[in-house]
């Protein structure tokens, strides 16, 4: 249920493979990256840039549920 609910979240509804995440490392680890310092590179699948916020939401249903 949880993990439905987060991949709901996702634009591109689904998590990142492992390989899809090794790929991402891989590039920042090779010399296309020599000019790339201080990066944080996000990996959710358009999540963040859609403003989605699963766990905020289940927190605030639950705080209401607690105020009730």
């Amino acid at each position: 249920m949880i993990e439905e609910g987060i991949r709901k979240t996702i634009p591109l509804r689904r998590f990142a493979t492992l390989e899809e995440v090794a790929n991402a490392a891989s590039y920042l680890l090779s010399d296309y990256a020599s000019y790339v310092t201080g990066e944080a590179l996000v990996i959710d699948g358009g999540q963040w840039l859609s403003g989605a916020d699963y766990w905020d939401a289940c927190c605030s249903k639950w705080r209401r549920n607690e105020d009730a």
